[in-house]
């Protein structure tokens, strides 16, 4: 059966750079709700697929949640990350 997202996160490391929001604390939030929040989805600009997979295995590496990829869809594929933007 069809289960329906609640939420639908966004992030974005560049931005929580630039903003100084602390992502281990962002990711320690969603994932208190579960049942709202299973995933999210990565977006990195302005980086190469090397970075993008530091990024990416160092948050899977520290976190409970899915991830879907956006953009390196090779490497989505790769990694069997849960989805692909």
């Amino acid at each position: 059966r069809w289960k329906r997202t609640g939420f639908y996160p966004i992030l974005d490391p560049g931005y929580c750079e630039k903003e100084k929001i602390d992502i281990p604390e962002i990711l320690d939030v969603w994932e208190k709700f579960p049942e709202i929040i299973d995933f999210f989805q990565l977006r990195v600009k302005n980086k190469n697929r090397k970075e993008f997979e530091k990024i990416y295995l160092e948050l899977k590496a520290n976190s409970n949640l899915k991830i879907i990829v956006n953009d390196y869809w090779e490497f989505a594929i790769e990694a069997e990350a849960y989805g692909l933007h």
